[in-house]
């Protein structure tokens, strides 16, 4: 009888365990670069905390600015008083606020009223460099910008500066409907004048006469072209 076949031991298969996927090898470089992520955690939570720290700030800020210029408005004289000298009086007041209250919105408004207040003393050049920082401070739709360009043409043409007086009065009239289209044109139309320009002086008034508003009065406009016309020698067109 031949001898019983041995069968061969069944071989058991281990299972394999794959360590080396992407957690593991996150967590050995984690492991080996503990002070950068920990610099880098603490990095960007000291950023996030600052910006939330700045906002808190500001809002404060601003929140403490729209206080104090509540205060500072009721003093401010109304408008039958200012040409006695009592916005004059308010000037260092104005100049106080807007030095404490810098980049905030009532500031704005601060530096309008400065503006005003400097014009009337007749400090033209500082009129000027405050209303053109109450300008930079308005931004594009700002509701005070068109009220802040009139300041600063008016104070430009009383400092004898008419040509950048034109560049103010020209923006404002690309404001569209603000109110102060007809005072524009009319302002434009006096600088043209006093230049003997009289062609664009003439348009000028005639934009203004047909602009909406009742300053200036209808019987002004009309003088004021016809003086143009007949000082430039510009002959009426017949009408169709």
């Amino acid at each position: 009888m031949g001898g019983k076949k041995i069968k061969p031991a069944k071989k058991t298969s281990k299972p394999v365990v794959l360590q080396d996927n992407a957690f593991e090898r996150l967590k050995a470089w984690a492991e080996q670069h503990s002070t950068l992520v920990v610099g880098t955690a603490a990095a960007v939570f000291f950023l996030i905390a600052a910006i939330w720290g700045v906002r808190i700030y500001g809002e404060r800020m601003e929140s403490q600015a729209k206080a104090d210029y509540a205060v500072l408005a009721a003093k401010l004289p109304s408008a039958d008083k200012e040409g006695a000298g009592g916005m004059q009086k308010m000037i260092p007041d104005l100049e106080k606020f807007v030095s404490e209250h810098k980049g905030t919105r009532p500031a704005v408004a601060a530096r309008l009223e400065l503006a005003k207040a400097l014009f009337q003393a007749k400090r033209y050049d500082d009129a000027i460099k405050a209303a053109s920082e109450a300008l930079s401070s308005a931004p594009p739709g700002h509701g005070l910008r068109p009220l802040i360009l009139y300041q600063l043409a008016v104070a430009l043409e009383a400092a004898g500066k008419p040509d950048e007086a034109l560049k103010q009065w020209a923006q404002l009239k690309e404001l569209g409907d603000t109110g102060l289209e007809r005072e524009a044109e009319w302002n434009t139309g006096k600088i043209y004048a006093a230049k003997k320009d009289y062609a664009k002086a003439a348009d000028a008034y005639q934009k203004a006469a047909e602009a909406l508003g009742t300053f200036p009065p209808e019987a002004m406009l009309d003088e004021e072209l016809a003086r143009v016309k007949r000082e430039g020698g510009i002959k009426e067109t017949a009408a169709k």
